[in-house]
């Protein structure tokens, strides 16, 4: 028999994952473990706190005690490279707040496909609170049904004008010259990878533009990739039946080196703040 992962629950160790249903689908954050470390994590933290704001939450989270927690997480089951995941909620039938953290399964794309692409799909579909991190059981049902249909490794949403927002669990960005184009920012959710992304390209002298994507337009860019939590930057090889050589255009080769950087950068920018903290 497989040994018993621990999570943490309210703050508690234990390997008894809990029962209780929720009253309505719980705000919820995905962070990626590298080195044991919380990549980005107060980047995280402020998104979650903004997810709870809009989903008028009367709850607040400790970055120590969170930081603390993902640590022992980490620890205990002897992991140093994973993704755990944060849910808070109501409990149905009862007033009181709850706050889940464990790991889930994880995967990370191979070598060859930051050296290829990977293959997208469009469908119509789209988020009703795009800023908010919040479950959504039929949304995550659809785009598992046409992931399994196509064999894509992501799935790109878009609206029922062929609108282009963003993947289906990652940000979406489009390529030419030495421009980064991107749906409009109240169209998107704002992803940790995405704000990390921005930052970078302005320090690389790269322009960046929002705007309304459609997907009649999209073959006329040199390049494309997605960002997420667990794939950085992931070049992308096709759209549906167009095809792109994202893997070697130079502005996607750089952006993907250079961005390896900036997660060392954090992993010890985080290390020093809060190790630090806990020892004083």
């Amino acid at each position: 028999m497989a040994e018993a992962l621990w999570l943490c629950v309210d703050g508690n160790l234990t390997t008894k994952f809990p029962d209780e249903a929720w009253e309505q689908p719980p705000v919820y954050e995905v962070i990626r473990l590298m080195e044991g470390m919380p990549l980005f994590f107060d980047d995280h933290l402020l998104r979650l706190e903004h997810s709870l704001d809009l989903v008028s939450a009367d709850y607040r989270v400790s970055g120590e005690n969170l930081y603390r927690r993902i640590r022992e997480i980490a620890k205990v089951n002897g992991v140093a490279a994973q993704n755990i995941r944060l849910e808070i909620g109501k409990i149905a039938g009862r007033k009181t707040w709850q706050e889940r953290l464990y790991l889930v399964p994880s995967y990370y794309p191979e070598a060859s496909q930051y050296q290829m692409g990977v293959k997208t799909v469009t469908t119509e579909i789209v988020r009703s609170m795009p800023h908010a991190k919040v479950v959504n059981t039929a949304y995550v049902e659809h785009i598992n049904q046409v992931k399994a249909a196509t064999g894509a490794f992501e799935v790109i949403i878009m609206n029922k004008a062929h609108k282009i927002a963003e993947g289906s669990k990652s940000n979406l960005f489009f390529v030419s010259g030495n421009t980064l184009y991107s749906a409009k920012s109240e169209d998107i959710l704002m992803g940790i990878t995405r704000r990390r992304l921005l930052t970078l390209a302005a320090t690389m002298g790269l322009n960046v533009t929002e705007s309304d994507l459609y997907l009649k337009d999209v073959a006329a860019f040199e390049a494309c990739f997605i960002s997420g939590t667990s794939i950085h930057i992931l070049p992308i090889a096709q759209i549906d039946d167009d095809i792109f050589e994202s893997a070697a255009h130079p502005t996607v080769r750089a952006l993907i080196e250079k961005f390896s950087e900036t997660v060392h950068q954090s992993i010890e920018e985080t290390r020093r703040l809060y190790e630090q903290n806990a020892a004083i």
